[in-house]
Parts: C-alpha cells; sequence; structure tokens
C-alpha cells in the first residue's frame, strides 16, 4: 500500500492556510467504465422467428444462371482456360474431392483431347430454366440430395440438366450437373463440380 500523509499550505508568512493531500505520487485518472459490445448473431440460412438473428443474403438466381450460362460456353468453345477462370482456387470434383483442382483440370483436359466437343450444337447445353439450387441449410450430410461433403456454410448447391449428352454416338456429359458455388472476392465461382448420370 502507498504511503500518503497530509501536509499543511503555507502562505508567505508562513502561515499554515490550508490541508493538502499528499500521496506521494502523480495522481492518476479515474477509471474509465466501457460498454461492450453486444455479441452478434451467426448468421445462418434461416432461422425460428424468435429473438434476434442474422440472415445471410441469398444469392440471385441469375448470378446463379450467369455461371451456369459460362459453363456452357466454356465447353462448346473446348476452352480449357475458359473453365480454369470458373474455378475457386480450391476446387475439387464432388465424386473425386482427393484429387483437388488439379485432377479436376486434368479430367477436363482428357475429355476435351478425346470427345467431338467441337461439333457440339448451337445454344446453351444445359437446361438454363430449370436451375434448382440449394442453402447450406437446406441440405444434410443424409438424403436427397445429399449435401457434398466440400459445401460449407454461405455456399450455394446447384443442379441443372444436361439439354446435350451425346455428339452422335460418343457420350460427352452426363445426365445432370452439380455443382457447388462459392463466393471468391466479388465473384460467384465453381468450387465443386460433377456429372451425374441416370442408371
Amino acid at each position: 500500500m502507498a504511503a500518503c500523509a497530509c501536509r499543511p499550505a503555507a502562505d508567505a508568512s508562513g502561515e499554515p492556510t490550508a490541508w493538502v493531500w499528499d500521496s506521494g505520487s502523480p495522481r492518476r485518472p479515474d477509471g474509465v467504465v466501457l460498454d461492450v459490445p453486444p455479441a452478434l448473431p451467426v448468421v445462418v440460412d434461416r432461422a425460428e422467428a424468435a429473438g434476434v438473428v442474422a440472415l445471410r443474403e441469398p444469392v440471385a438466381l441469375d448470378e446463379i444462371r450467369d455461371v451456369v450460362a459460362s459453363i456452357s460456353d466454356a465447353w462448346k468453345r473446348g476452352s480449357l482456360d475458359a473453365l480454369r477462370e470458373l474455378l475457386t482456387p480450391d476446387a475439387v470434383a464432388l465424386d473425386a474431392p482427393k484429387g483437388g483442382r488439379s485432377a479436376l483440370l486434368d479430367g477436363w483436359k482428357e475429355r476435351l483431347r478425346s470427345l467431338p466437343f467441337d461439333r457440339l450444337p448451337g445454344g446453351s447445353i444445359l437446361a438454363l430454366d430449370r436451375v434448382a439450387r440449394y442453402a447450406y441449410g437446406d441440405l444434410s450430410p443424409v438424403g436427397a440430395p445429399t449435401r457434398p461433403g466440400s459445401m460449407g456454410p454461405g455456399d450455394v448447391y446447384v443442379r441443372v440438366p444436361f439439354d446435350v449428352t451425346r455428339v452422335g454416338s460418343d457420350r460427352v456429359f452426363g445426365d445432370e450437373l452439380e455443382l457447388v458455388l462459392r463466393r471468391d472476392g466479388e465473384h460467384l465461382k465453381v468450387a465443386g463440380y460433377a456429372e451425374t448420370s441416370e442408371p
């Protein structure tokens, strides 16, 4: 405990005029009470109408269709570079996620080399009017449709049928395209890609 003492203050004649509290150390300012800001709620895709919630803004359907249309255009041009530009850095094949982005691109490169994509018909190869989208909270690890393992909160799972699956006798696409779309900066990009076919 710091020692404190009272001492008399004197005027010019030496007579005491008042008692002054002397703590022996410089005075420190009084403590300041700070208001701690309230904790913000976790952002979710959907919630019950109770209490304070923060809902994530859904991705616009037109923006999703733009990505799907860009995929269609890239395949029709047979452009691996255009397909690559649509991917996030951590993109995976949904049916073989351990291979990562490089395995996905290698598979596309082989398809472009061996199949007649230059003979695809005009128009979109995907049914842009039949795009189905699901938020993270719409899906579960089991059930139909199943949430992909690489999907995270804020991502969008998309399914859209192919309008074109064959060129002559060559099977060039599956029956349906499956995507996981993720915000990458200001752009919506492909974080997961797969093509599925009916048995």
